[in-house]
């Protein structure tokens, strides 16, 4: 027993050697020691294994992300494929815009497309060229006046259409109502004048009918030649005030009507409501300077007013619609009413010498 102590103290001595541990002059006290730095050591190993499933776990996720990443490139590369070289596709945000870009242009055509169907079947002509060529000549207020014209014309025709529709229904009562052979031949002639009335009138009023939508296409064609001027200009107008922020105007068929769109740097369109005040503002200001650049154009320099249409502007802004007022006075005069002293600072900071400050008294 006394030999085995022996031995054990010094098995127990060698390990502790080996492993760094202090020994002391009891065998089970480094025993104990050795014992305790045995479990941690075997905890260490247990986390280890752990760490070595968690990071093989990421590395996984990281491989999976990266492949991810790879298709969406791909995709991304794809989709730039089908666009020319000059377009700016370098990035996901360009791409976008390049899409929604072709989509406007893919719009535009498709309502391009089903006008100019629908002006060839109303003239009943075979190509564009041949409409405009029948309406070469036609000037808005001369359509206008013609459409006023024809549009007088059909409600008296169909008036008389009631008129002898009407005529007939009591006519066919009357005939049921009667059995003389002379009253009946009468009244069948009476029937045959009146059906061959209501022919004319009925040809009468297809007529005029077609000649009232002829008139309204050819309107509505003048008003769109004419507009373009108006619109480009407007546009330009806009894109200054909102330092390009808004670069582009377009519109949208809406039934009967025409609604107006702004496209943001993204492309977003947006219609007046969903714009904010100041943004409102700036494109009725757009609008207004484009209509006065027009009525320059003809020879009518009117004054050009303003009443504090800046208020909601910020400081660049103002300054754009400054520069705004300063090339409408070149051309006529333009007024600007205003009680804040910050506009006037602005107005003289931009304009020089070319704004006159007038004080009113309150």
């Amino acid at each position: 027993m006394e030999a085995d102590q022996i031995l054990f103290a010094d098995k127990v001595k060698d390990l502790a050697t080996r492993v760094g541990v202090v020994t002391t002059t009891s065998p089970l006290v480094d025993y104990e020691a050795l014992k305790a730095l045995a479990k941690l050591a075997a905890d260490a190993e247990e986390r280890d294994r752990e760490l070595n499933k968690q990071i093989a776990a990421h590395e996984q996720l990281l491989a999976d992300a990266q492949d991810v990443l790879e298709n969406i490139d791909l995709a991304v590369a794809e989709l730039a494929r089908a666009f020319p070289a000059w377009v700016d596709t370098s990035s996901l945000g360009a791409l976008r815009k390049a899409v929604n870009t072709a989509t406007a242009v893919i719009v535009d055509r498709d309502r391009r497309a089903d006008l100019e169907k629908s002006l060839k079947s109303l003239l009943e002509l075979d190509s564009v060229d041949e409409a405009s060529a029948a309406l070469a000549g036609a000037t808005q207020t001369g359509l206008q006046a013609e459409l006023n014209e024809v549009s007088a014309d059909l409600e008296g025709i169909e008036h008389r259409y009631k008129a002898a529709i009407e005529a007939r229904t009591n006519a066919d009562q009357q005939l049921r109502a009667i059995g003389g052979d002379a009253d009946v031949a009468l009244l069948v002639e009476r029937k045959t004048t009146l059906e061959l009335e209501m022919q004319e009138t009925a040809l009468r009023h297809l007529e005029l009918s077609l000649g009232h939508r002829l008139a309204e296409t050819a309107i509505r064609r003048y008003r769109d030649e004419h507009r373009s001027a108006m619109m480009q200009a407007t546009e330009t107008a806009f894109a200054e005030l909102t330092n390009s922020a808004y670069s582009k105007l377009q519109t949208q068929i809406d039934g009967a009507s025409e609604t107006l769109l702004a496209l943001d740097a993204s492309g977003m369109a947006k219609q007046a409501q969903d714009m904010s005040k100041g943004t409102r503002f700036q494109l009725y200001l757009a609008l207004r300077a484009a209509a006065y650049e027009q009525l320059a154009d003809q020879g009518a320099a009117l004054p050009f007013f303003c009443d504090d249409i800046f208020e909601t502007f910020d400081e660049e802004r103002t300054r754009s619609a400054c520069r705004l007022m300063q090339r409408i006075g070149r051309r006529g005069q333009a007024i600007y009413l205003t009680h804040h002293q910050h506009v006037v600072d602005i107005a003289r900071d931009v304009c020089g010498e070319n704004v006159q400050i007038h004080s009113i008294a309150s």
